[in-house]
């Protein structure tokens, strides 16, 4: 995703029990989840987005759905942006969605923690630019 800094991608620490759950990062301000939960055979990634934009208001910290902005980046590419309040400052939350070999979905959360009203904009644009492509 471009704007955000390359980090170190360790394997996450719960994969061994829960295997959808891959790789953890973090480079301040931000920090990467990613997680390939698996897909019904043949899912596109139109609906593998739309699994997890409509799961993702069961996990705390999570705004209601009415507080979630969701909209599509590319012919690939979707993604689910919110602010949470923090004390002081905001988390910026984008997860950007998508679906390979029609087999897995596939989550990158990415958190940005700011104090900075201006981030918001960038953080639109940072976003803007993110694009899952399988290899």
């Amino acid at each position: 995703m471009p704007g955000i800094p390359q980090m170190r991608m360790e394997v996450h620490p719960k994969n061994a029990s829960q295997p959808q759950l891959r790789f953890l990062g973090s480079a301040e301000p931000y920090a990467v989840a990613v997680f390939t939960p698996a897909a019904a055979e043949g899912m596109t990634p139109l609906e593998c987005a739309g699994a997890i934009a409509r799961a993702l208001a069961a996990r705390p910290g999570t705004p209601p759905p009415s507080q979630v902005l969701k909209t599509r980046l590319d012919e690939r590419t979707f993604v689910a942006i919110y602010a949470v309040p923090l004390v002081p400052g905001v988390q910026l939350n984008a997860h950007i969605l998508s679906a390979v070999g029609g087999k897995y979905c596939i989550e990158v959360h990415v958190t940005k923690v700011s104090i900075d009203d201006d981030d918001l904009a960038s953080w639109f644009t940072e976003i803007e630019k993110a694009s899952i492509v399988p290899r």
